[in-house]
């Protein structure tokens, strides 16, 4: 089954999320953040199976390095309600109906699409097998909210052109623009495109539609998810 969801969202210190926690959720990985001195360690999980970190052409090489990235994204960020991240998740179609490879395409097909990597922005990509109470394989996307200086060695300023400004109280509140556009169709265009070009009888099927067996997709509309980071922690 192939389906359109997309899902959006900041990874923020206001809800008690750090950058190394989360990229080491997302990729299986033990991570250290140097700033606060705790260690994230997620290698027991064994669910991710493909991990790649996009950087753009300028970008020193250093930050291939999933634990020194994230710690440059943690050490610019000093206030304590700081937007660290942007995470996208994917539902990929399923095994049986196209190989890892395939998914692979299909993932960088969209980031492609929403041009991160030319903006400036380091992209990391982690793709994920069902786990043992799922039947679902997904695609997650974590954006840097900074970009690269023009000499590559560190994040600069944060790319506020790509998000919207929205007031509230003293201080403003940003979005990202993207969730002013329909993600999911931009992810089912992008199937469907990719499954005509392969010569496959698939149907990219609306997220309103999809059966009550996706227990994925309620998962991820939990934010009990947040919760489950800081117990791998230690």
């Amino acid at each position: 089954m192939a389906i359109q969801y997309a899902r959006l969202r900041y990874i923020s210190r206001s809800k008690g999320m750090n950058a190394c926690s989360r990229s080491a959720y997302n990729g299986n990985l033990k991570i250290r953040d140097n700033r606060i001195g705790k260690n994230f360690d997620f290698s027991k999980r064994k669910t991710n199976v493909y991990h790649e970190i996009l950087l753009p052409i300028h970008a020193d090489k250093k930050f291939k390095d999933i634990e020194y990235l994230m710690n440059e994204v943690e050490i610019k960020e000093r206030r304590k309600n700081s937007q660290l991240l942007k995470e996208y998740v994917l539902a990929l179609p399923g095994k049986k109906e196209i190989s890892l490879r395939h998914k692979i395409a299909l993932t960088k097909l969209f980031v492609r699409k929403l041009r991160l990597i030319k903006e400036g922005l380091a992209v990391v990509i982690d793709i994920h097998k069902p786990s043992e109470d799922d039947i679902n394989w997904y695609s997650k996307i974590l954006v840097t909210t900074r970009r690269f200086l023009y000499h590559g060695c560190c994040l600069g300023k944060k790319a506020r052109e790509l998000d919207i400004p929205v007031k509230g109280g003293r201080n403003n509140v940003f979005v990202p623009k993207a969730l002013s556009v329909n993600n999911g169709k931009i992810w089912k265009d992008i199937q469907n495109s990719f499954f005509k070009f392969l010569g496959l009888d698939l149907k990219v099927d609306h997220i309103n539609d999809i059966p009550q067996d996706h227990i994925g997709i309620k998962k991820y509309g939990i934010l009990a998810e947040e919760k489950r980071l800081l117990k791998g922690a230690n």
